[in-house]
């Protein structure tokens, strides 16, 4: 059997992740600011308001940061990954695509798209394999 090797040299221009990372940091810090203001005159409805909108930085500055350290791993481990690792890292980049967090035909779309290629035809590599595998075993009957 024949496998190709792949050698996938990956340079991220991170500077959109990074600005996105800054600007979900820079929120969560104002949320605390807030949530102190609101603590020091007494507001318990400003505390709150502070308090949910510092977690809702904190869960997308989570969720950012997990979807990258998915796609990350798996892009590094194209040959090993599952069919279930590759169909989440090809929804995750899907995602990031169309998110408009990524702009059109700059550096970053076009590496995202390179990978999203490369990920499409790792699972279409496992898909035929495992169909060859199947046409080829003979088929058993099954007892009662």
């Amino acid at each position: 059997m024949d496998q190709d090797t792949k050698i996938i040299k990956i340079i991220l221009d991170a500077n959109q992740a990074t600005q996105a990372r800054k600007k979900y940091e820079e929120q969560q810090i104002k949320a605390h600011q807030n949530y102190l203001d609101a603590l020091r005159r007494g507001d318990q409805e400003g505390m709150r308001r502070a308090k949910a909108e510092e977690a809702r930085a904190k869960q997308a500055l989570d969720r950012m940061m997990s979807r990258t350290q998915i796609i990350d791993r798996a892009l590094r481990n194209l040959d090993k990954a599952t069919p279930k690792e590759l169909k989440k890292v090809i929804k995750e980049i899907n995602d990031a695509l169309n998110s408009g967090n990524v702009e059109r035909n700059s550096q970053e779309w076009q590496e995202l798209t390179a990978k999203l290629r490369d990920a499409r035809q790792e699972l279409r590599q496992i898909n035929n394999e495992s169909r060859t595998a199947a046409e080829t075993q003979p088929s058993e009957k099954r007892r009662r």
